[in-house]
């Protein structure tokens, strides 16, 4: 259910949206997933959000090692277009510093624990209330 609210910064008010779920999921399995995830996993949407953007660094990264570790010829084969989407992401990339990186950087491997043992507790939840 979305609820509409009133968010207050010093002086300025405005309207904002929340996302909230009903305390008692309904029988829809998407609905309980999501309140489960919510109880379990993460206490606000918005860590949700932010672990996504860290996995989405992650893979960005590893994706640009695996492209510039190719030799010519192989990229060769990618056609030009691709070829130049690919180039450009990646040096696009490599022009900003994301969360994920800083924290990344700064954790190391224990960051990429916390990520992937949270998507691992989703992915339990998703699989006991689809019966798989």
């Amino acid at each position: 259910m979305i609820k509409e609210t009133i968010v207050t910064q010093g002086l300025r008010v405005r309207k904002a949206y929340v996302e909230e779920l009903d305390k008692k999921p309904k029988v829809d399995k998407k609905a309980k997933v999501k309140y489960q995830i919510q109880e379990q996993v993460y206490s606000a949407l918005a860590d949700s959000v932010a672990d996504n953007a860290k996995l989405i660094s992650l893979v960005f990264a590893m994706g640009a090692s695996i492209y510039n570790a190719l030799d010519d010829s192989t990229k060769n084969n990618i056609p030009d277009y691709i070829r130049a989407k690919i180039e450009y992401a990646i040096k696009k990339y490599h022009s900003v510093e994301t969360w994920g990186d800083i924290q990344l950087a700064a954790e190391g491997n224990e960051a990429i624990e916390r990520l992937l043992d949270r998507q691992a507790k989703i992915g339990s939840i998703v699989k006991d209330i689809y019966g798989v």
